[in-house]
């Protein structure tokens, strides 16, 4: 779904939304199962495979949630080698 997330516009994102809302709602969260492979986002496949799974709500808040973190601070660990190296270079 989302091969190169940045390439896919706004309306297009939306539009998968819909149309995997629309299956739940017709045919129930199994029927997203046979979907999921579509999906090149690891994020939003593995949100997708909790729902699918029945997991809490909260259960997948809270997941994603630190998903979220652990990213933020595995980018902001390597900006800080950058900006350390950036010290020592001449000016």
């Amino acid at each position: 779904m989302f091969t190169n997330s940045r390439d896919a516009s706004q309306t297009e994102i939306v539009n998968k939304f819909v149309e995997y809302a629309t299956i739940s709602r017709r045919d129930g969260m199994l029927a997203l199962e046979s979907k999921i492979e579509e999906i090149d986002d690891p994020f939003f496949q593995q949100a997708s495979r909790m729902m699918i799974d029945g997991q809490d709500p909260d259960f997948i808040r809270h997941t994603l949630h630190e998903r979220i973190e652990a990213m933020q601070e595995r980018h902001d660990s390597g900006a800080a080698i950058f900006s350390q190296a950036g010290t020592y270079s001449p000016s």
